[in-house]
């Protein structure tokens, strides 16, 4: 994920009159872990398909934080291809 602000064009965006980019500092997601026989499933609630498992609950943890960056560059995806070709600003 690249950090920052930008402005200008994006090469091969066609239709992009400015792209920017916000730096968040800290995004917060409330993390549910629930005991199950194998071991540990997470997700956060806030963030629908940042669903995980792992045999401890430090595993899942760190699973759940890669869902999550995951599940947020898929969906950075899913909106670029959705706009492309389009005037945005």
């Amino acid at each position: 994920m690249r950090l920052g602000s930008g402005g200008g064009r994006n090469a091969g965006s066609v239709g992009w009159r400015r792209r920017r980019w916000y730096v968040v500092k800290a995004m917060k997601f409330t993390a549910v872990y629930v005991k199950v026989p194998e071991g540990y499933a997470a997700f956060a609630g806030e963030l629908p398909g940042s669903n995980t498992q792992g045999e401890t609950i430090e595993e899942a943890r760190e699973n759940l934080k890669e869902a999550i960056e995951l599940v947020l560059a898929a969906n950075r995806v899913l909106a670029e291809e959705s706009i492309r070709g389009r005037e945005v600003r």
